[in-house]
């Protein structure tokens, strides 16, 4: 649909004022901005393991080794010339 530039400044002013651009208004909008709330029930948040700093959390990362999508092979996770996967040492 193209619009004149009449057409384009008034369907932007109905915008600007909450409405469409076809003059419908915007029931589902909050009162605080022009974006509908669909968390109708927020739960608090939760703090749990907050606790830790970055560097923390960076300490307890260990090496690993990512199988991406191997398993998804057709053929089996050797079929691209890999290894077989196994668990890792204890």
């Amino acid at each position: 649909m193209k619009l004149g530039r009449r057409q384009f400044v008034a369907s932007t002013v109905a915008l600007a004022a909450g409405g469409d651009a076809f003059g419908a208004s915007a029931s589902s909008a909050s009162a605080s901005g022009p974006y509908p709330n669909y968390n109708t029930s927020p739960i608090p948040p939760d703090s749990k393991g907050m606790a830790s700093t970055a560097v923390d959390i960076a300490d307890r990362i260990k090496l690993g080794w990512n199988t991406g999508n191997t398993m998804e092979a057709i053929g089996g996770e050797t079929a691209w010339g890999n290894h077989m996967a196994v668990a890792a040492p204890a």
